[in-house]
């Protein structure tokens, strides 16, 4: 089972969309099922950030994982956790905690999108935890004038 951890500015919010908005059943506050997978809120981090701050992986025996980790470069901390492109990753031997079946209308969690600077290092480090790269994805972003107007001679026509 993972644990993924988000901070939220408006607790409410996140708990109402995924309570009445998802149907995702609760197992404790603030900590929502999907499937293998428990989404757990809480407040914004020092810095600001909100969105994932923290994934735990539950395994057998974490050494290896947090091993292979560090031996690529990322940073330990005292508490075990690496930090890959800016996300904590904890791997844990606790209580994965209660699963449940999906809701009505929900197949599963799609993917967990990281922005990040240095894509290749973000897969090597999930590589290592055991979870498949299916596909990487580049969003651009333009900020361009732009003219449309229409014409019952012309039609539409965009410039």
């Amino acid at each position: 089972m993972l644990t993924l951890d988000i901070s939220s500015r408006d607790r409410d919010a996140t708990r109402r969309l995924l309570a009445d908005g998802l149907g995702l059943p609760s197992d404790s506050p603030d900590r929502y099922l999907l499937g293998q997978v428990a989404l757990a809120i809480h407040d914004p981090v020092d810095d600001g950030r909100t969105g994932p701050t923290l994934l735990t992986v539950h395994a057998d025996d974490p050494a290896p994982l947090t091993d292979a980790l560090a031996d690529t470069g990322h940073p330990v901390d005292d508490a075990g956790c690496v930090t890959v492109c800016g996300v904590a990753l904890r791997v844990t031997t606790g209580n994965a905690g209660a699963t449940a079946p999906l809701p009505d209308g929900i197949v599963g969690l799609d993917h967990i999108g990281i922005a990040t600077g240095d894509s290749d290092v973000l897969v090597a480090a999930l590589a290592a935890l055991g979870f498949a790269h299916e596909s990487r994805q580049i969003d651009t972003q333009f900020a361009t004038p732009t003219e449309v107007f229409s014409s019952d001679r012309y039609g539409v026509v965009t410039h």
